[in-house]
């Protein structure tokens, strides 16, 4: 006789148990989601802000939009400025014929001054800091791709022993693409106020009319279509009353007095750096390329104590007359305009203590050009830059270019 034993409905009870884990899975999962949502919704805002104003496009759409707006301007505020690679890009694709290249100091030459020329000029500064990203550029530029003239600011700290570029040359480093960089990016929108009481007045309009990125839509400043900077709307008085103030802080006349920043005490020039430096200019000339040469300017007050504090004497006077010397012996041209006094201006065409304005490359452009040499490979520059020396609308800061219309006419019809 069989025994009925009592049985249990196991699968109903599996069942029951797995449905109560995925209830209890969703309302977990929707918690988190609530307790993230805050979070979330400020990332997407942001990330929202930094698209809608340029700063996150990536480098590929600006210099696209640029080539259609020439008037448009670009500079990041938050996300990396990715500067070599946006210049370096722009190289290879325009393939300029002249080109001005170096450190923040040449970053005033314009498309304008070169006359008909003006199409095929691009300022690469920014590009070259230091004498290995001289030699980078060098290396890895290619040989058909020109330029027949290149314009060199030389720094003088790039011969200073033991220094080094104070980044790699990365050429091909896009900051909008890094999501490092992203979240960098919204922690500095997140901490500074600033930037968040900006925020409507930065998201008005396109970001394809004329500004491109945060800065350039805060301040005005940013990176022409030919590669040269606009400094925004701040100008001094045109020709009375206006003085030079240095508004970097500290300013360049302390860091001399201290020793800091570019301005470190040293007892010479690099031997090293200098046979770099003719390894080089050499490379460029065999290439069949101009190199005109020039040393940058440095406030008055600044060289005054360059050339008499026994800590920076030796090493001043020695980057003057060696590099002078290296491109006289190359057969280049080399202008010193290592002061504004060397181009028979003052301080107030100084931007600030190591920066030229506008105007002050205009006169030295125009001092290159008493160069056989160069006015013979820049042959209708003369003529704009007489017109912008002699107009009553150049102030200290900014040029004025005639336009083509007016060049065709004796330049003595602009002077009046």
């Amino acid at each position: 006789m069989g025994l009925n034993l009592p049985t249990t409905n196991t699968s109903g009870t599996e069942g029951a148990i797995h449905s109560a884990w995925r209830s209890g899975v969703r309302a977990f999962l929707a918690r988190v989601a609530l307790f993230w949502s805050p979070v979330i919704f400020v990332f997407c805002l942001l990330e929202i802000v930094l698209w809608s104003t340029g700063e996150s496009w990536p480098l590929a759409r600006v210099l696209e939009i640029q080539s259609q707006r020439r008037e448009a301007i670009f500079m990041r505020g938050v996300l990396d400025q990715s500067l070599y690679a946006y210049k370096w890009r722009t190289l290879l694709e325009r393939r300029p014929e002249i080109l001005a290249l170096g450190s923040s100091r040449v970053m005033k030459f314009r498309a304008e001054m070169f006359g008909d020329d003006s199409a095929t000029f691009y300022n690469a500064g920014g590009l070259v800091t230091s004498i290995e990203d001289l030699g980078a550029f060098v290396k890895g530029f290619p040989a058909d791709r020109g330029p027949r003239v290149l314009i060199l600011g030389i720094d003088p700290w790039w011969l200073r022993p033991g220094r080094s570029s104070d980044e790699n040359f990365r050429v091909f480093h896009d900051g909008a693409l890094s999501w490092q960089e992203h979240l960098l990016a919204l922690r500095a929108l997140v901490r500074d106020p600033r930037m968040v009481r900006a925020g409507p007045s930065l998201l008005r309009g396109s970001a394809a009319e004329d500004r491109i990125g945060m800065h350039a839509r805060a301040t005005g400043q940013g990176f022409r279509y030919d590669g040269s900077l606009d400094s925004g709307p701040r100008s001094p008085r045109r020709r009375s009353g206006a003085s030079f103030v240095d508004p970097e802080r500290p300013t360049t006349v302390k860091r001399i007095r201290t020793g800091t920043g570019f301005f470190k005490p040293s007892p010479r020039v690099s031997g090293p750096r200098l046979h770099a430096l003719r390894q080089a200019l050499s490379a460029l000339q065999s290439r069949g390329i101009l190199v005109v040469g020039f040393a940058p300017p440095v406030c008055s007050e600044g060289v005054g104590l360059l050339e008499t504090d026994p800590r920076h004497q030796r090493f001043w006077f020695q980057y003057r007359d060696r590099v002078k010397r290296m491109f006289d012996e190359l057969g280049l041209p080399f202008v010193d305009a290592s002061s504004p006094t060397e181009l028979g201006l003052d301080d107030r065409f100084m931007i600030d203590g190591i920066h030229g304005g506008e105007t002050l490359y205009v006169h030295l452009l125009r001092r290159m050009l008493d160069d056989p040499r160069v006015s013979e490979a820049l042959p209708t520059a003369s003529r704009v830059v007489d017109a912008a020396i002699l107009s009553s609308s150049t102030d200290f800061w900014r040029a004025d270019f005639p336009d083509a219309v007016a060049l065709s006419g004796p330049v003595a019809s602009d002077q009046s």
